[in-house]
């Protein structure tokens, strides 16, 4: 599709409980699998000893704007990409504009504040937003801190109500500045979250009220409240459509997000929108424990001492350092091969048990606990038998730990 600007733009329309269909991502796919498979033979160099995480190698910038009412799930939305994003090992990070207005003294703005009508409200409105977006085109410029050398995939959230057609293409113009004074080309992505489900939307106002704006007010006055503030936002709200969005047919759904992290972006949105009524059988297969290759059979606590080369190697980077031999895996290939699990388990809506291995249990916790996916392989499992529960909230997941009994061989890296 193609805007006025110079900057790359699509857009990403999503609704609570509906579909939203897939780009073509074969070629993608075989990015992916062409890094990240594990080698035939056990090749005795340093290159073949690690992994490579495909979001290093794609250079891609990417600013996702969200678009909506508020308490229509773009915060929700926004976290979910966030959690996602990071799982895949690709720097990425969250801006809010109401968040900014509230550190700048304005929480708790009456619903007066949010009037179309008022206009010195509505210039300052603006230029929160605005500044909250140059901090994220800043950002994008070095997203990786402890990488001075990254210059693969990077993703900065916008999340702000961008409700009108005018605020939108100042955000596109704002984007197509900042890709002029960059060396890095920009894609800008909008995302419209839309909700007209009356028992979803009020579950959203309740949840609202827990906020900065409101965490200190009398809960029904402070609803009283939000719903004026909603009602000023419906009054100049315009949606995405096909003046925005030209080149597709059909229903609007996904346009133009077929590159190699938006695929990602849209697969994500299709499974945490979604509304499966029947079971989902979960990707048994990648939940196998990593296999250490040709050390497969080396008792546990050995490798320090049998093969000192190699724990120099995994402990300079666990996270792609790969076990040697036929099969050898690593972190990185686990992540990879879970994706789809994560996935399947986002569009689950019933309570779901998962059991596996403690190598495939601190990559799952890693993503529903938005862990750096760096610090994946370090993450605490209680040794032998025991059960993590999760309890999904609108601000993530609470997690609790319960110890059954200790059982199973000790880990090869066992002192």
């Amino acid at each position: 599709m193609s805007w006025a600007t110079p900057v790359r733009s699509h857009v990403v329309v999503t609704t609570m409980a509906r579909s939203i269909t897939y780009p073509q991502r074969s070629r993608m796919r075989e990015v992916e699998r062409l890094l990240s498979a594990p080698p035939l033979v056990s090749i005795p160099s340093s290159r073949s000893r690690y992994a490579v995480n495909p979001m290093s190698v794609i250079g891609e910038r990417v600013v996702i704007a969200m678009v909506g009412l508020p308490a229509r799930g773009k915060s929700y939305t926004s976290r979910a990409i966030e959690h996602y994003f990071t799982f895949l090992g690709c720097p990425v990070k969250l801006f809010n504009a109401g968040s900014r207005r509230r550190d700048q003294g304005l929480a708790g703005a009456a619903s007066s504040f949010f009037d179309p009508s008022n206009s010195d409200a509505k210039q300052q409105r603006d230029q929160l937003a605005m500044e909250t977006l140059d901090d994220l085109l800043a950002w994008l410029e070095a997203p990786h801190a402890c990488d001075e050398t990254w210059s693969g995939c990077a993703c900065g959230i916008f999340d702000a109500t961008n409700t009108t057609v005018a605020r939108r293409r100042a955000v596109i113009e704002r984007c197509a500045r900042a890709e002029r004074l960059s060396a890095m080309p920009l894609r800008l992505v909008f995302v419209e979250s839309i909700c007209n489900d009356e028992e979803i939307l009020r579950h959203s106002y309740r949840l609202k009220l827990s906020n900065g704006d409101y965490a200190q007010q009398d809960p029904e006055r402070a609803l009283v409240d939000f719903l004026a503030r909603v009602r000023e936002y419906e009054k100049v709200y315009e949606t995405i459509g096909e003046d925005e969005a030209k080149g597709y047919e059909g229903e609007l759904v996904a346009s133009g997000c077929n590159t190699f992290l938006m695929s990602h972006l849209v697969s994500l949105l299709h499974a945490v929108h979604r509304d499966w009524s029947a079971s989902i059988p979960l990707p048994l297969k990648a939940l196998n424990e990593l296999c250490f290759g040709s050390l497969e059979s080396l008792p546990g606590g050995k490798l320090r001492h049998s093969f000192p080369e190699e724990y120099a190697a995994r402990a300079k980077d666990p996270l792609h350092y790969r076990y040697p031999g036929v099969g050898g895996e690593s972190y990185m290939d686990l992540v990879t091969n879970c994706r789809e699990v994560v996935l399947a388990l986002e569009r689950m809506r019933t309570d779901v048990a998962v059991v596996c291995d403690v190598a495939v249990a601190r990559v799952l916790l890693g993503y529903f606990t938005g862990t750096p996916i760096e610090q994946i392989p370090e993450i605490a499992i209680s040794p032998g038998l025991g059960l993590v529960e999760l309890v999904r909230g609108h601000s993530g997941f609470s997690i609790e730990h319960h110890d059954i009994f200790d059982v199973g061989r000790p880990s090869l890296l066992a002192s």
